[in-house]
């Protein structure tokens, strides 16, 4: 599987989601992990006892140009599965077990401090002036 690229691996972490669950992309001191969790409302809405969440495992980069990868470590370990990009290259997509999750949306924004911040952010988001 090679070295670990962390520039590579900013790219992937984060939240991603389906109607069922969240997975979360992550690292540790070792590289990548996974882990996996069925959403809350589903589990407070079953009757049923439901399966305990994965906690952070494993998971490796496949070589190639691809963005396939494998679980190492875990409750899902040797499972295998793919990043989908778009056309601009973006992180659209993760297939787990044939399973798409898309990105979950971050909603914290950054709020500038400072008037000067404000402004500079406003001068930013306008472009450059023309004359």
């Amino acid at each position: 599987m090679g070295s670990f690229d962390a520039e590579r691996a900013r790219e992937l972490v984060g939240d991603y989601a389906n109607e069922m669950m969240t997975i979360t992309i992550d690292t540790d001191a070792s590289g990548l992990t996974i882990a996996c969790a069925i959403k809350p409302e589903l589990r407070a809405a079953s009757d049923a006892e439901m399966p305990a969440d994965l906690p952070a495992a494993g998971l490796g980069l496949l070589p190639g140009a691809g963005d396939e990868y494998i679980v190492t470590g875990g409750g899902l370990i040797g499972q295998r599965g793919f990043f989908t990009r778009d056309h601009t290259g973006t992180i659209i997509g993760v297939d787990l077990a044939g399973r798409l999750f898309t990105p979950v949306p971050h909603t914290a924004q950054t709020v500038p401090d400072t008037r000067a911040e404000r402004s500079d952010a406003v001068a930013s988001a306008l472009g450059p002036a023309t004359t």
